[in-house]
């Protein structure tokens, strides 16, 4: 294969100088325009690089001052939170103190602290007696060390948790060494909180090797006098405290710090090793660092020095490799420009491209910072050191409310209230170390938006110096709706305390589920303080009556999380019952986690009782309803019956399916159809309607009484009235009462006054007859004799009409309490009854037939006699025609019981079943003729007599055969029986 040749162009320059002197002066040129733009770019790389790296290094300064000082401010808290306990109850026992401080979580939240302790003062005087009383809590060993005597001693007597190394710490003496009781006698007489220097822990022991420092706040008797120095040495009870190993907590502290940058803290302003309190490096490398910053933060009266210094790795990290290579690369390039001419315009563009891209990259890169601050929620400003705005970001125009033309080159005081230049030195002199490159402070302020408005600002103000220029750098946030977030949260609490209802608060994040929180009406509905119900649970308002069923109910909401309504019997500090009306509703977290349970009480003891009263009422008169003679009937506003007692469905025989939900139009038609046709039915709702009157007794209204008779079920006579709630009402009433008894003995009576008239006027006119005619006239003797014997035998029959009514009146009206009861045989009763009957004109004798052995009973003899000699005469007088009359005295089984029976037969007229059912009427004679004497009541005082001897009387007759009569009498131990 051939190889083309190239082609080569040999012709001489016409002007070899000038081209090499031209060649040369380009090169040059380009080497010294090359090095030059090199040199330049890598000089303002490094001073960026440089002030960047600076304020990382201020910021991260700034950043652990801050968070120091935040940790620092939140011990304090917790020592205010165990003096508020203390000043509530200067009692507040070990128990109380172990709740208060689990609920702090201090692993959790507070690495360094040793732990939360109080210390007691305690006099010389009263060493003894008080080592004695912690013994007896149960820690046999306990004594005041180290030994050694004073006025006071100041030692620990609680200390939470109380474990571990804090056991060391048990019954010290903070007065036996100087450190502490200075700072103990600066917080004594202060009342404020108080820091120690650097000291030993005791919780160290031997091995220890931690530096350490103690907080103390005072706590005083709540009762005498502290407003004087002297009167706070007076009154000190003794001091809430804490004790800090300083390395545990300033590591925790430096969580999320640059760990590139150094930090040194030192008790005092002397940057001494033996007053270092801790160090994240070795001190030579403070000593060579590129960047150091002191600073000195005060905490209640102590001054402590804070040293940072960049660590090489903060240098390494800080590597400007890219700064080194730009340079590199420019001279790279320049000395490839140099040499190589032939490619001038190609190199030139490549220069030119490559400039542009580094300008691009710086423009993008300040773009990006642009882009951060803009995105900050935070307002930031530059202030320069007239106190003129020069810069601020998006932020900061939307806080302030800037117009588009005003966002730089005007006075700090027209958007931040009275902040000139002298304002911000004033208020950094109050912070930091006047001789650092960088101070800060933060403060509140008022910020003024442009339409004039003012509005609480949070301002964080730093100062810095650039170029030996001071500058000042203001990071701002509008706090409005923390002010008023902060004014509504403190208008709710105020609300809880002035609210009537009992409100506590429980922790349910501890195993007891401790009360944290009672307001007033709390107190005064259970008569516990605040003080004595803290770290307590509810379960104290039950005392003993922990067996409710609302208490299971209340348990499983609490299990289940849920909101529940519970009435609970509770007893007050004094012992007293209270209702509560319980209602609790859980508190969650952000995680859905139940936090808190929050309760209201509500003291319902007087409507409780008034329902129970109620209640109580609504039995009796359901009872009295239910138990009454009378048949009661209700209907409800809408006219539908509601309510029947038993005795109205007793009286009609209808049930309460029947009657149910009937309107009184039903009503009345089914009371119609179990009237008597004889006698009208008046509707109830037509009465209602025409005839109300009004009671004067109850202010109801009512309408007219009205009878109604029934023939089914049975024959009743009924008084109907008709009862409104109110007027124009309704809700009815309608009494149905039973007056057949009462209409039935009226009737009785007038025929008793009919027949008593009839009987004492028949033989009151003979007497008066015949008396009449022994006056008028003049009669033989045995004339006269006949006569005087008619007005005797009509007086006799006078006589016992009368005795027969005395009887049968005082056996009624004194229902057998003058019967003479005594336990004997019946056969000497019957025997004196059948001697002592005497018949005139009537040979016929009874017979008489006794069984032996007969049980005994318990009667009065003589009442039984005069009713037997009643149903003999009866035997002898409606047996005219003659015939047997028997008298026998049986022994019998009746429902399990033992009777003696004294049957009594006859073969006279008999009855008819007519007859038989009026047979114990007063005044009944089966003969109304006449013919047969007697005064129809001597059946009716057999009946009463034998009944009031829990007795019986059994008649069998027929017409015109004859009749049996049997007295029925219990034998005395069955007698006893149904008595018991």
């Amino acid at each position: 294969m051939n190889q083309q040749q190239p082609q080569v162009d040999v012709r001489p320059s016409r002007h070899p100088i000038f081209r090499f002197l031209r060649k040369e002066w380009l090169g040059c040129l380009i080497l010294v325009a090359g090095l030059s733009i090199s040199y330049a770019i890598w000089s303002i790389s490094i001073r960026n690089h440089e002030d960047i790296e600076k304020a990382r290094f201020i910021s991260t300064g700034e950043l652990i001052t801050t968070s120091l000082a935040r940790r620092m401010n939140s011990n304090e808290q917790i020592l205010r939170g165990g003096a508020a306990l203390f000043n509530m109850n200067n009692n507040t026992s070990r128990e109380q103190w172990r709740t208060y401080v689990s609920s702090l979580r201090l692993d959790e939240t507070s690495p360094g602290i040793q732990g939360v302790g109080f210390i007691l003062r305690v006099a010389d005087k009263d060493k003894a007696e008080h080592t004695a009383k912690i013994r007896a809590e149960g820690y046999p060993e306990y004594t005041i060390h180290p030994l050694g005597q004073h006025s006071d001693y100041l030692t620990v007597v609680y200390i939470e948790p109380f474990w571990g190394r804090n056991l060391h710490a048990f019954g010290y003496d903070l007065a036996s060494e100087t450190v502490r009781r200075t700072a103990l006698d600066l917080a004594r007489d202060s009342g404020e909180p108080s820091l120690t220097g650097r000291v030993k822990l005791v919780q160290e022991g031997k091995e220890g090797n931690q530096a350490g420092f103690l907080m103390f706040l005072p706590v005083y008797t709540h009762d005498l006098p502290r407003g004087s120095v002297e009167e706070r040495r007076e009154s000190l009870l003794g001091y809430v405290y804490i004790p800090f190993r300083a390395e545990d907590m300033m590591r925790n502290v430096l969580v999320n710090v640059d760990p590139t940058v150094g930090v040194e803290v030192f008790d005092g302003k002397d940057l001494d090793e033996k007053n270092m309190l801790f160090s994240n490096a070795p001190m030579n490398q403070f000593d060579n660092a590129h960047y150091v910053s002191i600073r000195e933060m005060e905490f209640e009266g102590k001054v402590w020095t804070l040293r940072f210094a960049s660590l090489p790795a903060f240098q390494t990290l800080s590597n400007n490799m890219i700064s080194h290579m730009i340079f590199a690369a420019g001279v790279l390039v320049t000395f490839l420009l140099t040499f190589v001419v032939t490619n001038l315009a190609a190199t030139r563009n490549r220069a030119f491209g490559m400039a542009k891209e580094m300008t691009t990259q710086l423009s993008h890169s300040e773009n990006a910072l642009r882009a951060v601050l803009d995105s900050a929620a935070d307002g930031i400003l530059r202030v320069d050191g007239n106190g003129r705005v020069k810069s601020v970001n998006m932020a900061a125009e939307h806080i302030f409310g800037l117009s588009s033309d005003i966002q730089s080159d005007f006075p700090l005081e027209q958007i931040i209230d009275g902040m000139d230049v002298n304002k911000l030195t004033e208020v950094l002199n109050s912070y930091g170390n006047a001789g650092s490159a960088m101070r800060s402070a933060r403060f509140e302020s008022f910020g003024i938006r442009s339409s004039g408005d003012q509005f609480p600002l949070a301002v964080s103000l730093s100062q810095f110096n650039q170029n030996d220029e001071v500058n000042y750098s203001l990071m701002v946030r509008d706090i409005s709706d923390d002010k008023m977030a902060e004014a509504i949260l403190q208008l709710r609490l105020k609300a809880i305390e002035a609210a009537n209802n009992g409100i506590a608060i429980a922790d349910m994040t501890m195993p007891s589920q401790p009360i944290i929180y009672t307001n007033p009406a709390f107190e005064r509905i259970t008569g516990y303080t605040a003080s004595e119900m803290l770290g307590m649970n509810c379960r104290l308002l039950q005392a003993d009556d922990r067996f409710q069923l609302e208490i299971a109910e209340l348990s499983q909401a609490i299990k289940e999380g849920r909101e529940c309504k519970v009435l609970l019997r509770n007893y007050r500090k004094d012992g007293s019952l209270f209702w509560n009306d319980l209602s609790i509703a859980p508190v969650v977290d952000n995680d859905g986690r139940i936090t808190h349970y929050v309760s209201s009480q509500n003291d319902v003891t007087d409507r409780v009782l008034a329902e129970e009263n109620l209640r109580i009422r609504s039995m009796r008169l359901d009872a009295i309803c239910t138990l009454s003679p009378d048949g009661v009937v209700a209907f409800d506003a809408n006219g539908k019956l509601t309510n029947v007692n038993p005795a109205f469905l007793e009286m009609t025989g209808f049930s309460n399916i029947q009657l149910s939900n009937l309107s009184m139009q039903e009503f009345d038609q089914l009371m119609e159809a179990l009237c008597d046709p004889a006698h009208a039915y008046v509707s109830a709702h037509d009465e209602n309607m025409m005839n109300l009157v009004l009671d004067s007794d109850d202010d109801m209204v009512q309408a007219r009484q009205q009878m109604v008779y029934l023939s089914t079920p049975q024959t009743r006579i009924l008084i109907r009235s008709i009862r409104v709630v109110a007027a124009g009402s309704l809700e009815q009433v309608i009494y149905f009462r039973d007056v057949t008894r009462e209409t039935e003995i009226d009737r009785i009576k007038s025929e008793f006054l009919s027949t008593a008239a009839h009987e004492l006027r028949t033989p009151m006119a003979s007497i008066f007859g015949f008396s009449e005619l022994l006056l008028r006239r003049k009669y033989d003797e045995v004339t006269q004799k006949d006569l005087l014997g008619t007005i005797n035998r009509q007086a006799g029959i006078m006589i016992n009409l009368i005795n027969e009514l005395l009887d049968l009146a005082r056996i009624e009206a004194r229902a057998g309490k003058d019967f003479k009861f005594t336990v004997q045989p019946i056969a000497p009763i019957v025997e004196n009854a059948v001697a002592a009957l005497l018949v005139n004109n009537d040979p016929r004798r009874v017979n008489v037939t006794i069984r032996e052995n007969l049980p005994k009973v318990n009667v009065d003899a003589e009442k039984i006699g005069q009713s037997l000699m009643n149903v003999l005469s009866n035997a002898y007088k409606y047996s005219p025609n003659g015939g047997n009359i028997d008298l026998s005295v049986l022994c019998e089984e009746h429902d399990d019981v033992t009777e003696i029976g004294i049957r009594v037969s006859d073969q006279g007229i008999g009855l008819t079943p007519a007859q038989l059912s009026r047979l114990f009427e007063r005044f009944f004679r089966a003969d109304p003729s006449g013919n047969i004497p007697g005064t129809g009541l001597g059946m009716c005082i057999v009946k009463e007599i034998i009944e009031l001897h829990s007795g019986r009387v059994d008649v069998q007759s027929e017409r015109d055969v004859g009749t049996t009569v049997t007295l029925w009498l219990p034998t005395v131990r069955e007698q006893e029986l149904l008595e018991a």
